[in-house]
């Protein structure tokens, strides 16, 4: 159902853009010549407002209710520095590292990194001390949703292996995440749930 969903997502953006672009080409139209002021003024727009929208998740954490914190306002708070990290790590997807070999190493990272995260968060989760605090549940919870949601990308990895094409390397790159995700995902939760045999999961307000 997931590959489903983004293979149809990516049908969708390709005939998006293919209709702009025809119709463009169509209709000739010539940039206008107030487009590089507009472009400032807009960029300045999005600039200021990701960090307002930051400040407002933490009036709405500080002054807002209780319950929104665990599904909400921690994720919202903690979700900048999982963006910001993806942002640099896929710059190394440009070295030749990554070209030679037709290996994303930024994007690889991202995801393990996460995966690796996701994991231990997920683990943390069942212990005593979660179970007895709410708010520390709750912020095991933002980091799940927000560090880790936004440091993964599932959508730019699937891009990546249809744009690369059927061939040797895209397999290995594929497989690879795969393998290194579910072997993550089994060292740590998964020797965490055999030896401690965990009943029940923390729970935060709601």
């Amino acid at each position: 159902m997931c590959l489903f969903a983004l293979q149809t997502g990516l049908l969708i953006g390709n005939s998006i853009e293919y209709t702009i672009i025809s119709r463009a080409r169509r209709t000739n139209l010539q940039p206008r010549r107030d487009a590089p002021a507009f472009g400032k003024i807009l960029a300045m727009v999005v600039s200021a407002a990701g960090p307002l929208t930051w400040l407002g998740s933490i009036f709405v954490f500080t002054w807002g209710p209780i319950s929104w914190r665990g599904p909400v306002t921690y994720s919202m708070m903690i979700a900048p520095s999982g963006t910001i990290l993806r942002y640099y790590l896929a710059k190394l997807n440009l070295r030749q590292l990554s070209t030679n070999n037709g290996f994303p190493t930024g994007t690889f990272l991202a995801n393990v990194i996460a995966t690796a995260l996701l994991a231990l968060f997920s683990a943390l989760q069942y212990t005593s001390a979660a179970r007895i605090n709410s708010e520390y549940c709750a912020g095991l919870q933002g980091l799940r949703d927000g560090f880790c949601g936004c440091l993964s990308t599932i959508s730019t990895f699937f891009l990546e292996v249809y744009r690369a094409g059927p061939c040797y390397k895209t397999f290995r790159y594929a497989l690879t995440s795969w393998i290194s995700g579910q072997f993550l995902c089994l060292m740590i939760f998964g020797i965490y749930v055999w030896i401690y045999d965990p009943q029940e999961r923390c729970a935060f307000p709601t």
